[in-house]
């Protein structure tokens, strides 16, 4: 007598449910490119280099996916230690903004107001923005709103409105861990409404996330000055784009310049750094081509 097919029976062994894993996220990841193809203003072709095409001056991360639409964006950690260089990084990435807005206009606006929240607990632990240092960043310390939260729950609540108020250029938000519901609704609410979101969770892996982009963030060591060679460096980290909408990756290790509130490949930095006419060397200082990075 033939036994009576139960749901075990019809379970597919563990090498078929591999193959049939493998194939949805092949199908999911071009339906992703697909739909972020047929963007307005994105590039049609769907093998773009537009990761690999960045030069010196066109390095800023909020540019990596091939538009300037304010959006969600994911800053994690490489490891413990480097929890303060993701917040340096991220107020950085807010002068940028700042500073490009204050471009386009004369007088500025209560949108020119960016918002810091963060749980209360990790006060102790990482502190929170010091004036000077903001400055040294290139962002003014009157430009920065600060808000304090008991649970994740009250910040990602806090981030949310304060995205829907309209009436700030950026919200940075550094609390624990962030499901993807919440982001989900981070991510709506940014594109909504026209307002940057930098999301900085501290216990983060690699879990799903709406955000449009996640990237991972270390210190790197500073290049020297090529006018004072004993002299502290500029700021500089190391980049690595985990997630997209179009599905690129890469690595660079950019450098932050406050004076012109700008990102630099730390690679073109140093050989500029190396043909610029100092005391020490007795070239002309022609003009020189940045290396191709990617």
């Amino acid at each position: 007598m033939i036994p009576e097919p139960n749901a075990m029976n019809m379970l597919p062994d563990r090498s078929d449910r591999s193959a049939c894993l493998a194939r949805l996220r092949r199908q999911i990841g071009r339906i992703e490119r697909d739909q972020f193809n047929r963007r307005p203003g994105s590039d049609a072709r769907p093998d773009s280099d537009r990761f690999a095409a960045f030069t010196s001056g066109e390095i800023n991360p909020f540019l990596a996916c091939g538009g300037g639409e304010p959006a969600l964006l994911e800053l994690v950690a490489d490891g413990y230690g480097s929890h303060h260089a993701v917040r340096d990084f991220s107020l950085a990435l807010a002068a940028s903004l700042l500073h490009r807005r204050q471009e386009h206009q004369v007088q500025t606006t209560k949108q020119d107001m960016v918002l810091w929240c963060q749980r209360q607990r990790d006060l102790f632990e990482f502190g929170q923005p010091y004036g000077p240092g903001l400055r040294t960043l290139g962002l003014p310390p009157d430009r920065l709103l600060m808000v304090t939260g008991k649970r994740d729950a009250d910040c990602l609540w806090a981030m949310e409105q304060a995205l829907a108020s309209r009436s700030l250029l950026a919200v940075i938000g550094a609390v624990g861990r962030v499901g993807l519901t919440a982001s989900r609704r981070l991510s709506l609410a940014a594109r909504a409404h026209g307002t940057w979101c930098l999301l900085l969770p501290l216990q983060h892996g690699r879990e799903p996330s709406a955000a449009r982009t996640r990237w991972r963030i270390k210190t790197a060591p500073s290049l020297p000055d090529a006018l004072d060679p004993k002299g502290l460096g500029l700021p500089s980290w190391e980049i690595a784009l985990e997630r997209s909408e179009n599905g690129k990756t890469g690595r660079w290790t950019v450098e932050w310049d406050h004076a012109t509130h700008h990102f630099h490949l730390a690679a073109a930095a140093a050989v500029a750094g190396r043909d610029r006419p100092n005391k020490h060397s007795g070239n002309d200082g022609g003009i020189i081509a940045f290396d191709r990075t990617g």
